[in-house]
C-alpha cells in the first residue's frame, strides 16, 4: 500500500531579515462526509477509515518534511495552507484516535481563523465547483456551510507557534474560476 500522490509546494521568505517558510498541500479527498459515512455500508465505511488514516499519513509525511525544512533554513516560522479535505467536526472513522483538525492542533499546528477570532463566514468547501450556482456551495460537506456556519470548511491557514502572536487577521476572499474558455 502507498501513499496517494499528492503536491507539497513551498517557499522560504526572508521577511526583515527573519525567515519565514510558507508550505501548501492538498490532502486525500475522499471518505469524508459525516452523512454518507453515517449511511455507508460496511465496506464503503471501510473506504472511509482508510482514507481518513491516509490523509494522517500524509500530514505526518509533510510534518516531517516542514521538520526538516525548519532545521535546513534555521526558522521555527511557518505557514501552512491546505486543502486537508476534512472538517473541524470530523469523524475519526472508528480509529480510536482523534478526529483530524485535532491531531493537526494538538501536533502545535494554529488556526488562524480562531486566532483572528474569527467565524469563517464563506464556504471554503467546493466553493469553486458550484461557481456558477450559489445556492450549491458548500452542498456535499455541511449544510451549514450555506449559512455562515464554521463546521464545514476543509480549507485551513494554520501557523506555527512562533507566528501565533503575529496573526491579526483572517478572510476568505474571493475565488477565480477559470474554464477553458477563459475566466468567469
Amino acid at each position: 500500500y502507498s501513499l496517494a500522490s499528492r503536491l507539497m509546494n513551498y517557499v522560504v521568505l526572508d521577511i526583515g531579515g527573519e525567515t519565514v517558510i510558507y508550505v501548501n498541500t492538498h490532502l486525500q479527498h475522499r471518505g469524508h462526509n459525516t452523512s454518507n459515512y453515517e449511511s455507508a455500508s460496511a465496506v464503503y465505511k471501510t473506504l472511509y477509515k482508510l482514507r481518513f488514516l491516509e490523509r494522517c499519513a500524509q500530514m505526518d509525511k509533510l510534518e516531517k518534511i516542514v521538520e526538516e525544512l525548519k532545521t535546513e533554513y534555521g526558522t521555527q516560522k511557518v505557514i501552512m495552507t491546505a486543502d486537508f479535505n476534512d472538517q473541524p467536526i470530523g469523524l475519526n472513522y472508528g480509529t480510536g484516535t482523534s478526529n483530524f483538525y485535532g491531531i493537526v492542533t494538538q501536533s502545535g499546528w494554529n488556526d488562524s481563523a480562531l486566532i483572528a477570532k474569527k467565524t469563517v463566514d464563506s464556504d471554503t468547501g467546493n466553493s469553486a465547483f458550484y461557481a456558477g450556482d450559489i445556492s450549491l456551495q458548500g452542498q456535499g460537506y455541511d449544510a451549514t456551510d450555506k449559512n455562515g456556519g464554521n463546521d464545514g470548511r476543509i480549507d485551513y491557514c494554520f501557523v506555527s507557534k512562533a507566528l501565533k502572536s503575529f496573526v491579526v487577521e483572517y478572510q476568505v476572499g474571493d475565488y477565480v474560476y477559470t474554464t477553458s474558455s477563459g475566466v468567469r
